[in-house]
Formats: C-alpha cells, structure tokens, sequence
C-alpha cells in the first residue's frame, strides 16, 4: 500500500505477521572525490531496529551496499547529535550497529570541518574490516539533515 503525502512517498508493504515502514529516500553528503549515502530505510514492526543501506566512497575504497542495522533509540538520538555537531553544540556524534562492531561517526574540528568515518565488519568465512574517512566543510551537514529528517517522517519518528 502507498501513501501520498505532500509529495512524499510512504510505502507501507505487508508482510505475514510482519509490517515495515519504508522510506526510499537518500541521505548524502558529497564532495567532488567523497561520498556518503544513506539509503533503502527499513522500520521493524516490533520498532526494535532500523535497517538501512551505507555507501561511503574515498579516494581510494568504496564501502557498497553494506546493509546497517541500528536501534530504534540510537537512530532517534543520531539526527539530534548530528544537528547538535552542526550547531557546534558537540564534537561528536556515533551510531553504532545493534550487536556488532560497525560505526558511522561524524567528527567536527575547531576549523569548521567535519570528519566523516565508517567503520563496517563483515562475519562470513573471515573476518572483514573496512575503515574509510574524509574531511569536508561543515557546511555539508545542513542537506544531508534535511535529507535525514524527511526519512524520520517517513518512518513516523
């Protein structure tokens, strides 16, 4: 089932014994050679986690399609911490992933930039560990909260 409202799509699709709130909309903050995104946000029914899809890409990795799953309560705090670090109200702000080791943190410095910095653990047959991070004017942050505040309405946050 799709909702409209104001423009914005909310899909909501049924599973068996199982409703998940969707949003397909993107969070981003891009430079010329750094990209983060966050994309394809999925609500669990029981409201215990929100999954969603990191990209970051540097110079010289790329983080893709790594599936994120955070807390409900650590996914609520991440929008005000980010706002927070854009106001110059923190330094800091970290979602970390529910019961592994993986971390998105946004960084700012006393020169009016903010550090971007993932860090995602694959568990297959062996352990994977990828740590990217850039640098880019704090300026970025304004879109990519707007951008974020739009998927916590669409989650119903």
């Amino acid at each position: 089932m799709t909702i409209l409202s104001n423009s914005f799509f909310v899909t909501r699709r049924e599973y068996p014994n199982d409703e998940k709130m969707i949003s397909n909309k993107k969070a981003s903050i891009v430079s010329s050679e750094n990209q983060l995104s966050l994309s394809s946000f999925e609500l669990f029914s029981d409201n215990s986690s929100v999954k969603f899809c990191l990209n970051a890409s540097t110079q010289y990795f790329d983080i893709k399609n790594f599936e994120f799953y955070a807390d409900v309560d650590s996914f609520r705090k991440f929008l005000s911490g980010i706002e927070k670090v854009y106001e110059n109200k923190m330094n800091s702000v970290e979602l970390r992933q529910s019961f592994e080791d993986s971390t998105l943190k946004i960084e700012t410095d006393d020169l009016g930039h903010i550090r971007i910095i993932c860090e995602v653990y694959y568990y297959g047959s062996y352990k994977e560990i990828c740590k990217t991070n850039f640098e880019v004017d704090l300026s970025f942050l304004q879109d990519f909260i707007k951008e974020l505040k739009v998927v916590y309405l669409e989650l119903g946050f």
